[in-house]
């Protein structure tokens, strides 16, 4: 898609990404964290791998998220977790090390929070 438009205009001016899925705090999270993590987390750094490149100058790369996605929504301990995730790789490791520490039940056995919207939310948004 993003090669199908930047062939068609020439290039991208802006990208706008809202993927969300919608969780509740008593859906069980070792169910959904899966799913979840896929559409919020995986699906957003796909799209910011696939248009990136074909931004124009001065382009741009809009992510909605909440605000949860503030590292004031956990536990200080888990701060420095988030600390320099440059790349999108690095990203995406961290949120599948969340998302499997949550899908086995390890998660939740210290600092975490029992609600898996705010780790997603957070990054979401680094």
């Amino acid at each position: 898609m993003a090669a199908a438009l930047t062939e068609r205009h020439g290039g991208i001016d802006v990208v706008f990404n809202n993927a969300v899925m919608r969780v509740a705090p008593d859906d069980d999270p070792r169910a959904i964290v899966g799913p979840y993590a896929e559409v919020n987390n995986f699906a957003t750094t796909r799209v910011l791998r696939a248009f990136a490149p074909r931004l124009r100058d001065g382009g741009r790369l809009i992510v909605v998220a909440s605000a949860l996605g503030s590292l004031s929504c956990l536990a200080p301990v888990l701060h420095s977790r988030f600390d320099d995730l440059a790349p999108l790789d690095d990203v995406d490791r961290a949120v599948a090390d969340w998302r499997d520490a949550v899908r086995y039940g390890s998660a939740f056995s210290g600092p975490w929070p029992a609600f898996v919207n705010i780790p997603s939310k957070i990054g979401h948004l680094l």
